[in-house]
């Protein structure tokens, strides 16, 4: 058999498991696992993981294995989405993993289609989506064209469900940190493309993310610390970037994705915001415009400073705002 036939008989025979961290999710876990089921290639294994539901998503669950009875259904009592996805890896057979939350779906080519473009050099494939709310649709696209480390910086380097991991990799890494409550995904991609950094990029939509409302994660105390967190992943990404044989230009758009994550805790708490700023630039730096940092606010912050043109322009989009 020629060798570029052999390559495709092989990738259209590889086994691909989809995990599915499942907590109180009865309203849509079924949509879910049947997307994860109606998939064009059917070489695959679903594996959903209850993490301590009190609803009735266990039981939506069981019902699901009399029409779908190779739906692997097992349990994990340490709380946390990133727990639920490391006990499914330790139960994956697939050499390549699809996570899926489980109020998010997959179309149906979406397997096929990136089973496709994997190659073995590759650490994991950044995936397009259909981002969808009560009241919008709109499609996240990334950027090949960008520097990997800048993506990453900006959170351009798809998302949790519409990547899809070599297992190799994530065993490489050791899986999801468990004890990080935000940044999660993106922790566990810095962690992968510092050993390997080989990615593909793919921009075909074909995961659906839908962006339920979330009243915990809305809470002002759990939004600083969200916060707090991605500024210092951030800043290990800086630090790991400047250490390695990248641009300088890409190790500024670097530090403006810091800058600007810096200015967004000033919404919430002023006083940690200018804490950050002196922590990570040492109450100096020189920002770019970015879709966060206007031209007008780079012309204001060289004249008065990061803490009061921060307290300006928040104060005037208030006023604004009434």
């Amino acid at each position: 058999m020629p060798i570029i036939q052999n390559s495709l008989f092989q990738k259209y025979n590889m086994l691909i498991s989809i995990i599915i961290p499942c907590h109180n999710v009865d309203d849509y876990i079924v949509e879910c696992v049947v997307s994860a089921f109606n998939q064009t290639f059917k070489n695959i294994e679903v594996i959903c993981i209850d993490n301590n539901s009190s609803d009735q998503t266990l039981a939506k669950l069981e019902k699901l294995r009399t029409t779908y009875p190779f739906l692997v259904i097992d349990r994990e009592f340490k709380p946390g989405a990133s727990a639920a996805r490391n006990k499914g890896l330790t139960l994956a057979k697939g050499g390549w993993i699809q996570f899926l939350d489980a109020d998010d779906l997959l179309l149906p080519s979406k397997i096929e289609h990136q089973v496709s473009l994997i190659d073995d050099s590759f650490s994991f494939i950044v995936g397009a989506c259909i981002y969808k709310s009560k009241y919008s649709e709109n499609k996240f696209i990334p950027n090949k064209n960008a520097n990997i480390w800048e993506n990453l910086a900006k959170v351009h380097l798809g998302n949790t469900c519409c990547n899809l991991f070599s297992k190799k990799w994530l065993i490489e890494v050791s899986g999801w940190n468990e004890e990080l409550k935000s940044s999660q995904e993106y922790d566990l991609m810095f962690r992968i493309l510092k050993k390997n950094c080989r990615v593909r990029y793919d921009n075909e939509a074909l995961t659906i993310i839908n962006q339920v409302e979330n009243s915990i994660t809305r809470k002002p105390e759990n939004i600083v610390n969200n916060i707090v967190r991605r500024a210092k992943l951030l800043n290990q990404i800086l630090e790991f970037t400047k250490k390695s044989s990248i641009s300088s230009s890409s190790i500024k758009e670097i530090e403006q994705a810091l800058f600007d994550v810096v200015r967004e805790m000033y919404l919430y708490d002023s006083n940690e915001s200018i804490k950050m700023y002196q922590g990570f630039f040492n109450g100096k730096y020189n920002p770019i415009i970015s879709s966060a940092t206007s031209k007008k606010y780079i012309y204001i912050h060289r004249i008065i400073g990061f803490k009061f043109s921060n307290l300006i322009i928040n104060k005037t989009k208030r006023l604004i705002k009434h």
